[in-house]
């Protein structure tokens, strides 16, 4: 399916894990979100980001939605994530346009409105995994009372998130040495022995 073709509503149909599925950011129901949970969530958030193709970097898709404008300009060759611009309800040309020129505005009207409902789209979609995926109480200070989280981006929450509770604790240290210590058997693959360090 090519982009230009991509009917906003298939985009929940699109990403690589069910929204539903997504791992908690809490620790234990009900419990502060921690280093590894909220690492454990940023991975999967990031896949569904990155499932979906965008004009920017078909290969990095809306990645530029859920990490920094550094991470994502690193990845891109310096190059930065550009949010698409609502090119409003009708095309614009000059009143002396030709018939083709006033096609192809149309035309290219079209190909922009599309990336733009797409783009928005999948921002809902990203800001919903995340706002569904912890407590409300861990993010309220960013809730508007009328607009709730719709003004805010997938990043603005994903970075009150990293910054108010993802700092690394003495029990994240203390079980990733448990993790280190556990015991391997050689039938096992090494790569289950590397995904618990």
């Amino acid at each position: 399916m090519s982009y230009a073709k991509m009917n906003p509503t298939d985009i929940e149909t699109m990403f690589e894990i069910n929204p539903n599925d997504m791992p908690k950011m809490s620790s234990v129901e009900g419990g502060r979100p921690t280093f590894t949970t909220i690492y454990k969530f940023q991975k999967a958030l990031n896949s569904q980001a990155l499932s979906i193709p965008s004009t920017n970097n078909p290969d990095l898709g809306f990645l530029g939605e859920v990490i920094s404008t550094t991470q994502y300009a690193a990845l891109n060759n310096e190059i930065a994530y550009v949010v698409p611009q609502n090119p409003g309800i009708a095309p614009t040309y000059n009143p002396d346009a030709t018939q083709f020129q006033i096609n192809e505005a149309i035309r290219l009207h079209g190909l922009s409105a599309n990336e733009y409902h797409i783009f928005r789209n999948v921002r809902t979609a990203l800001r919903n995994m995340i706002v569904n995926n912890i407590e409300e109480k861990y993010i309220s200070a960013l809730c508007h009372p009328i607009t709730r989280y719709n003004t805010r981006t997938p990043l603005d929450l994903m970075e009150h998130i990293w910054t108010t509770y993802g700092k690394i604790t003495t029990s994240d240290l203390t079980a990733n040495e448990e993790r280190m210590y556990t015991n391997w058997n050689p039938p096992t693959p090494i790569e289950t022995l590397y995904e618990q360090l």
